[in-house]
Parts: structure tokens; C-alpha cells; sequence
């Protein structure tokens, strides 16, 4: 099994929860910089290549050498086993979440701006510890229609029902009424929310979405929802400090740009969601955590 399956498997998250719970942060934090170092070195790894393609690309494909492009890697799976820990060491623990995320007036804001009274569609990259921020996010009054994606692995079904507890229901791209709950939520005055940087499978050429200066098949249906139920979006993105904690950025209500020609309305708002998670990024690269191919033709060009 690839260590990506095992991860989300039941046995993977249940490893996970149990070394946040049980072990102290000096031996938790040793313990995922190992497994960080063990996985790094598993050069055909299907999950390393991916990152190690999609951090080449957000560097600006610079002079790179194997050395250098294994060190990026190594961080972002470094920072990966960090936030894993202080997610399911804090999940329970109320005070320390609010530690964690000490600018809670800039929280209080996003929970204002998406209880305004008109229902707000809140849109994500993977960076750093999101799981987390929705969890600091809860303690403020933030409740959520998550759209997530199906996935086999029995694992995703533990990280559900945690974030159910804390009021935030998820419901997978594959159900087929999607479009219209999500659509139906947000005329209600209710919050939706989904991630926008992971690939999808499907789309013409033309439908590609332009990513760090190259075409990739990111998702469109969120831009999709938000002009059928005629709401704003709010983009969002979570970073670590230097000291430990993390910060949230948000961008506010964003309107959406109407125009005559449906294909031109949903590319322009996409384009200018993936601009702004874009920066999002490039503050701090190795804080992606992208395990999958973004642009999978680059994974035959890596140095």
C-alpha cells in the first residue's frame, strides 16, 4: 500500500489522532519529522513526486538541483506531520486552539462578513493547518456545508465526523443533488465552502485554468454555485508563524464580475480566485500541502 492510502485509511488517521493525544510535543514533533525524513527518501513514491512537481513549479522552476528540490519536499512533509499534531492534540482543547490562532479579531471579521445576512461561499487553498482554522473558526460561530471530495478510504470517514463535530457538514462532490443543496444553502443565508487548488479529471483544453504561469485542470463548480445563487465569495488561507501559531488571511466579500458570455463569467472569477490563492502560496511555499500532481506534465521534466 502507498504510504497516501495508508494515511487516509482508518489505521493511518487513527495513528495520527493517537500520537496527538498521547504523545508529549517534544516527542510528537521528533516522531513526524522522522516519518517526514523516512518518506522523502521513497523516490518512486507516487505522493513525493507530486510534491516535489508542484514545488518546482511554485519556485519558478529556478536552478533547482535534485539536493535542493528533495529539501523542499522534505519541508512541506516536515510542516505537514507539524499541523497533524497540533490538529489532533488540540481538536478537544478549546483554549489551546485559541492559542493557536491568537488573531481572533481578524476570525470574528470572516464570521461577520459570513453572516451578513446573504449567504457567502468561502473558497480555500491547502495551505498549512486549514482543518484547524475550521476548527478555530467553530469556536467563533462559524458553521459549514463542506463539499469534499468522495473518497474510498475509511480514514476520510474519521476526519468527517470531526468535523461534523464541530458543525460543519460535509457532502461529497458525488451526490448528485449537490449543485442545487449547495445552491440552496447559500439563498437560505447559509456558508459553503471547498477547497480550489486540487486537479480534477476532466475538461478540454480550453477549459484550462492558468495556475503559476501553466495550464492546470483545477476545479470550476464553485464559480459555478456562487452565480447561480447570486452570492460572494470570501477567499481564505491559513498560514504557520515563525513562532509556532498560525494566522488566517481572508480577502472579505469579493462580488462576482457578470458578463454576457457564460464561459468568459465563470473563467474570469475563477482566475481571479487563483490569483489571490496565488500569493496565498508564494508566502510560503513549503506550506502547500499539495499531494497531488497539479501539473502532471512536469513530473517527467523534474531536475
Amino acid at each position: 500500500m502507498d504510504f497516501q492510502n495508508f494515511a487516509n485509511s482508518k489505521y493511518g488517521v487513527g495513528l495520527a489522532i493517537a500520537v496527538g493525544r498521547l504523545f508529549p510535543p517534544r516527542l510528537g514533533l521528533l516522531l513526524s519529522d522522522w516519518i517526514a525524513a523516512f518518506l522523502v527518501n521513497r523516490e518512486d513514491s507516487p505522493m513525493v513526486r507530486a510534491i516535489k512537481a508542484n514545488q518546482w513549479v511554485v519556485h519558478g522552476k529556478e536552478n533547482l538541483s535534485p539536493k535542493d528540490l528533495k529539501a523542499k519536499a522534505k519541508a512541506v512533509l516536515r510542516h505537514a506531520g507539524r499541523c497533524y499534531y497540533d490538529l489532533y492534540r488540540s481538536f478537544d482543547d478549546t483554549q489551546r486552539i485559541l492559542n493557536l490562532f491568537p488573531n481572533a479579531k481578524n476570525l470574528k471579521e470572516i464570521v461577520t462578513a459570513s453572516h451578513s445576512g446573504k449567504g457567502v461561499f468561502v473558497v480555500a487553498p491547502h495551505t498549512s493547518n486549514f482543518d484547524l482554522a475550521l476548527r478555530a473558526l467553530s469556536l467563533h460561530g462559524l458553521q459549514a456545508k463542506l463539499l469534499g471530495y468522495a473518497d474510498p478510504f475509511s480514514g476520510y470517514k474519521i476526519q468527517n465526523k470531526l468535523r461534523a463535530s464541530m458543525g460543519m457538514e460535509v457532502i461529497p462532490f458525488s451526490e448528485p443533488d449537490i449543485f442545487s443543496r449547495a445552491v440552496e444553502t447559500l439563498k437560505q443565508g447559509g456558508v459553503v465552502a471547498t477547497g480550489v487548488d486540487r486537479p480534477v479529471k476532466r475538461r478540454k483544453k480550453s477549459h484550462m485554468i492558468t495556475f503559476f504561469g501553466y495550464p492546470s485542470t483545477l476545479p470550476v463548480g464553485y464559480i459555478q454555485i456562487a452565480l447561480a445563487a447570486d452570492v460572494p465569495l470570501l477567499v481564505l488561507g491559513t498560514a504557520m508563524r515563525p513562532d509556532g501559531k498560525y494566522e488566517i488571511m481572508h480577502t472579505g466579500l469579493i462580488p462576482l464580475e457578470r458578463h454576457d458570455n457564460r464561459f468568459t463569467e465563470v473563467k474570469q472569477n475563477v482566475e481571479m480566485v487563483i490569483d489571490i490563492v496565488t500569493g496565498y502560496i508564494k508566502r510560503a511555499p513549503t506550506q502547500w500541502l499539495m499531494y497531488y500532481p497539479v501539473w502532471p506534465e512536469v513530473m517527467e521534466k523534474l531536475p
